[in-house]
């Protein structure tokens, strides 16, 4: 796809609409192979200065309810759907039944914004759910298909995790692979429910299942692993980010 940056400005080889997580991470990959890259947004890009980001917090406090989408200003031109019911002025307009309903941010990040960080990938049988259990649709791809490029997101976020806790229903992963960053401790209150239900058999319409108590791969900054550097939270002073590795650790 091409489009004309402006008058007198050689073409765009790739647009992409939304700045959101796939988007960012798209760009950045198209450019890294010397492609021009025109991303839209239809959100507001306030967050860019701190003075933004006090807007935001302006927003949010004013706001009646306090909901994912407070802090972000209701934009005419780029409706938004809101916690509260789903506003049926928002954006998106579903034509028939619409049981699982979801939000989302329209400014400069998307939905990142408001993100809780959960990192889950897909197991191998949501891809031939069909197949397998009768409901759904097959995928015309399976879970190796987008392997690598899990791998390339995971890098890209920095998720916390750690392999060997989550290999399991059949989630495999590359020779060597390591999450970018270690697995966030659980804390008291984990600990003491998995001590609870680690390893509990309960009875499901007659077949007995085990229950397994996992940590959820994380957006959120722990200890890096190997040579990873968070960007963003990396202490700019010389051997900062060595130094940054003991902290928080006992």
């Amino acid at each position: 796809m091409t489009a004309e940056a402006a008058a007198g400005q050689e073409p765009y080889d790739v647009v992409i609409v939304g700045a959101g997580m796939v988007g960012s991470i798209l760009a950045k990959e198209l450019t890294r192979r010397q492609l021009r890259v025109l991303v839209l947004e239809a959100g507001v890009a306030q967050a860019n200065s701190y003075e933004g980001y006090l807007s935001y917090l302006d927003s949010f406090y004013q706001a009646v309810a306090k909901t994912p989408e407070s802090p972000y200003p209701f934009n005419p031109n780029a409706p938004q759907p809101d916690v509260v019911g789903v506003a049926p002025e928002s954006y998106f307009v579903q034509l028939g039944p619409q049981p699982f309903r979801s939000t989302y941010a329209r400014a400069l990040g998307g939905t990142m914004l408001h993100w809780m960080g959960t990192c889950l990938r897909m197991l191998p049988e949501d891809f031939d759910s069909r197949s397998r259990f009768g409901v759904g649709r097959d995928w015309p791809l399976g879970y190796d298909d987008l392997r690598p490029y899990y791998e390339l997101a995971e890098h890209e976020i920095g998720v916390s995790a750690d392999v060997a806790d989550q290999e399991y229903l059949g989630v495999s992963f590359g020779e060597g692979y390591e999450y970018p960053m270690k697995r966030i401790p659980p804390s008291y209150a984990d600990r003491t429910l998995a001590a609870s239900t680690d390893g509990m058999t309960i009875d499901l319409g007659g077949t007995d299942l085990t229950l397994r108590v996992r940590s959820t791969p994380a957006g959120r900054n722990s200890m890096p692993n190997g040579d990873y550097q968070p960007v963003g939270a990396v202490d700019p002073r010389p051997h900062g980010q060595d130094l940054a590795r003991t902290l928080g650790q006992r």
